[in-house]
Order: C-alpha cells, then sequence, then structure tokens
C-alpha cells in the first residue's frame, strides 16, 4: 500500500516520520495496521530467538546437527534465519510475558494452543520463519525432529494470522524478488 511504501523508504532512508494528529485516537484502519505491525514485530523477535537457540545453545545442537547433516550450509541457515524451537512448550510464553508482552496479545498471535494457551504451537521443531515481501518474519513452519511420528504431524505451519494469510504469501519470495527483477522472469 502507498502508506507501507512511504514507511518503507523512509526506514531505508533514515528519515523519522511525523504523523498529523499522532496524539488522536487512531482509525479503524490505523488501528489495524498498528495492531499487524506489532505481530510482526513479535514474529520477527520470536524468529531471532529461535535462530539463536539453533545456533548457539546445547538445547538446539542436535538440530543443528540434523539440518548440517542434510547438506544445509550455516551461511544458509543464516540467511533464511532457520531455527530450533525449545522442547519445553511452556518456555516461550514464560519468555515472552518476561517482555512485558500482555497475555491477550499473546493469545492471539498464533505461537500458542488454543485449548492450552501456556503451551507453544510449536515445540522440539526445526523452525522455518516465513517473510512477507519486505523480509519481515510474518509467520512460521516447523519440522518434527524426534520422538513418535505417529503422535505428531511432521510439519506445522502458523494459520491464517493478522499479518499473513496462507494462500497470499510465496515461501522466500523477498530473496528471490531482486533475481526476478533483473531477468525479467
Amino acid at each position: 500500500s502507498f502508506p507501507d511504501a512511504i514507511e518503507h523508504l523512509a526506514k531505508k532512508a533514515g528519515v523519522a516520520l511525523h504523523y498529523k494528529n499522532a496524539g488522536a485516537e487512531l482509525s479503524k484502519e490505523d488501528s489495524f495496521a498498528k495492531l499487524k505491525g506489532e505481530y510482526i514485530d513479535l514474529y520477527n523477535r520470536v524468529a531471532t530467538t529461535f535462530h539463536f537457540m539453533l545456533m548457539e545453545t546445547p538445547q538446539g545442537k542436535f538440530a543443528l546437527d540434523y539440518i548440517l547433516k542434510r547438506g544445509l550450509t550455516r551461511e544458509t541457515l543464516e540467511k533464511f534465519k532457520i531455527g530450533y524451537s525449545p522442547e519445553n512448550r511452556k518456555w516461550l510464553r514464560t519468555f515472552l510475558s518476561e517482555r512485558n508482552f500482555s497475555k491477550e496479545f499473546l493469545d492471539k498471535s498464533g505461537l500458542f494452543s488454543s485449548k492450552h494457551p501456556d503451551y507453544a504451537f510449536f515445540s522440539d521443531r526445526l523452525m522455518f520463519p516465513i517473510f512477507d515481501r519486505k523480509g519481515d518474519v510474518v509467520a512460521m513452519g516447523g519440522r518434527f525432529l524426534r520422538g513418535d511420528p505417529q503422535k505428531s504431524p511432521k510439519y506445522l505451519n502458523s494459520g491464517d494470522l493478522i499479518q499473513y494469510k496462507k494462500g497470499n504469501t510465496l515461501y522466500a519470495f523477498n530473496f528471490a524478488k531482486q533475481a526476478i527483477r533483473e531477468h525479467k522472469k
């Protein structure tokens, strides 16, 4: 959208935007855009945390060994921000709550079970962030690594969210768009 383009260019150029009526109550459309931005920020932070868990912690070592044996390079892991979600299903809620994210906000994030809101939707999985065309993380995909495959699906993906609609996002398009422009196909 036009406002998104202005904000993107301002951010890229290091220009601070000042909004008219900044202290006024937000319109419904502005409230939606603000909330969407807050969830994108959350998903970017969670993807960075999962990536750290994979690359830098003893918990993620087995997952890192697995993915390196599959032929992915550390460079690829960095580029795609591939991560690991810890086995402890309550860890993520505690971690995010300690960073002042509200219960209500987290309950609607898609990161937690709807039946058991203290339990992370993704646990003990190799995590693949799903980026929008601007390169922001808007959703997640998780691959099962160990345990009983009869009790857990091999792949879990985020459902539709305020910032993500399954059929509207092409995986890794943000990395391909420059080559598409250059080759005109």
